[in-house]
């Protein structure tokens, strides 16, 4: 076998198009709601897992403190997913490297300290 040492951490690859985004965008086809459409089970009971979480995270959180569970939540799903990729055999997961943690904590702090 003629393989590279670092080839372990390449993205995967599908048809040439890597498949991190479409695992990211997954669960957003799986949860976004249609109206016009009727649910069947699963769509069902992510939506009112989704809003049980919202309304868990808000329930804790004072008015002024409210204006952040938007992003809160939507960082929270997307690591939650980020790391359940990780899961996967043979996958890397962008989580386990400083840079991408600190691109994340690094302006939501800033806004923290410079917002209140």
């Amino acid at each position: 076998m003629n393989m590279n040492m670092f080839e372990q951490f390449l993205s995967p690859e599908l048809l040439l198009m890597p498949t991190f985004p479409l695992a990211i965008l997954m669960p957003y086809i799986l949860i976004h709601h249609k109206p016009k459409l009727l649910g069947n089970r699963m769509t069902t009971a992510t939506v009112k897992l989704l809003k049980l979480f919202l309304l868990n995270m808000t329930s804790q959180l004072t008015p002024k403190g409210q204006k952040w569970s938007p992003l809160l939540a939507s960082l929270i799903l997307m690591l939650l997913m980020s790391n359940l990729l990780s899961l996967l055999p043979y996958t890397f997961i962008p989580t386990s490297q400083l840079s991408t943690n600190m691109a994340l904590a690094l302006p939501l702090w800033l806004a923290t300290i410079i917002m209140g």
